[in-house]
């Protein structure tokens, strides 16, 4: 599976070159794009291309990531598409140069963010990690996200520090006979383990800061003209390292 989702993150690039290519070969002199007989093969090229990205991409999905975060990728695509086909059908604001790489970047990068939260994650649900070897693990995880934001890498970080959050959430619940679904997502397991009253420490306060950190990692893994902040990721690097450091769950 890891091997399928480097295969697509190279076809993507080749999708996301030939998508350029498409928009500064049909955009006239007022930045509207519309498309010519010269460029139709290209995409329709592309077109296949990603409809491909899309089903493997998707399946792969299904099968090791929660329902929120399939759900984000699959809805994704439809302003992808609309990209390509270069918002055809739409009014002529929309048909912009600007406009359509824009929406175009924006979705596909929600999509690629979570498909580079695979591979962690696989790796997270190999085994049966005792409570020592998770948290050493999910230290080399933190060291790799560091490494991406670093780089500006924010969706991609926003995305891993929320699987690194969710596995520490679900560790609490393990040592603390809390029920879960192992495909729950932050939200419900924070009000799991905020109800069972199970956890000293998780307070009120607790519950509302762990909701704002949801929130910033939703803000990575779902399609939205906002853009997340590298401040607010470099905010949830810092308080999930508090959380890591926490000697009990």
């Amino acid at each position: 599976m890891e091997k399928q989702v480097q295969d697509l993150l190279l076809q993507s690039k080749e999708i996301e070159k030939n998508f350029f290519q498409l928009i500064d070969n049909t955009k006239d002199n007022y930045s509207k794009c519309s498309i010519n007989s010269k460029d139709y093969n290209l995409q329709r090229e592309i077109y296949r291309s990603y409809r491909v990205f899309v089903e493997v991409g998707a399946r792969i999905l299904y099968e090791i990531m929660n329902d929120e975060d399939y759900e984000s990728f699959t809805s994704s695509q439809t302003n992808v598409v609309d990209a390509i086909n270069l918002n055809e059908n739409k009014d002529y604001d929309f048909q912009s140069y600007n406009f359509i790489k824009n929406q175009f970047v924006r979705s596909l990068d929600v999509q690629l963010a979570l498909l580079e939260s695979v591979s962690p994650l696989i790796k997270l649900n190999e085994e049966n990690f005792r409570k020592e070897l998770v948290l050493d693990f999910l230290d080399n995880e933190m060291e790799q996200v560091k490494l991406l934001l670093k780089n500006d890498y924010i969706r991609p970080s926003g995305v891993i520090l929320g699987i690194i959050l969710e596995r520490y959430l679900k560790n609490i619940c393990s040592e603390n006979d809390i029920n879960f679904k192992e495909k729950d997502t932050l939200q419900p397991l924070i009000n799991k383990i905020y109800e069972s009253n199970k956890i000293d420490w998780f307070n009120n306060r607790k519950k509302n800061e762990l909701e704002h950190m949801a929130s910033i990692r939703n803000s990575c893994s779902h399609d939205s003209k906002d853009e997340p902040k590298k401040e607010e990721v470099q905010e949830l690097l810092l308080k999930v390292e508090l959380y890591l450091s926490k000697e009990d769950f």
